[in-house]
């Protein structure tokens, strides 16, 4: 009982310094060097991964101003570029937005170490995969969790059928 309080508490003086090293002050050099971190790691190809979703919404919003009207071409590549733009232009906004998330989970050492790691030829070869890696593993689950929809929806219903909370019509259809 002696020996497992020791190792809990010295594993908690560990995580404990752990979080405190990971919290460190954020200074004007650490801003600096995580804006510097930021800039050489998120490219516009990322921010672009948000467009696309967004260029979408926006496509929604507008459809319902031409009725019944064909919508020229021209309203969509004007809203492509209106919307990539205007991202573009936001851009130093969101990277400032980054600063403390990165702050949160890095110690400026740490920063530093970063920044020289991305300066190699491997860390040049992560930057320039990374965002086509994060566009495909993002549309490998989104198909995954698409083909789990049916399976999922019918061990609900079944559970709501168990429980008396599935109106009858909806019953039948789970042994369909």
């Amino acid at each position: 009982m002696k020996t497992a309080l020791s190792i809990f508490i010295g594993l908690m003086l560990i995580f404990t310094q752990h979080s405190l090293a990971q919290a460190d002050e954020l200074t004007k050099a650490k801003r600096d060097d995580i804006s510097k971190l930021i800039n050489m790691t998120v490219s516009k190809t990322i921010m672009l991964q948000f467009v696309g979703p967004v260029y979408k919404e926006m496509t929604k919003r507008i459809k319902p101003g031409f009725k019944d009207q064909e919508i020229p071409k021209k309203v969509f590549s004007i809203t492509r570029k209106e919307t990539v733009d205007f991202f573009g232009e936001n851009l130093d906004n969101f990277m400032k937005k980054l600063i403390p998330v990165y702050a949160k989970h890095y110690t400026h050492p740490e920063v530093k170490e970063l920044i020289e790691f991305y300066k190699t030829d491997l860390g040049q070869l992560i930057i320039s995969k990374t965002p086509k890696i994060m566009f495909e593993s993002m549309m490998t689950g989104q198909k995954w969790a698409k083909s789990l929809g049916p399976a999922l929806l019918k061990k609900i219903w079944k559970r709501l059928s168990e429980e008396g909370l599935l109106p009858p019509e909806k019953v039948k259809e789970i042994d369909k």
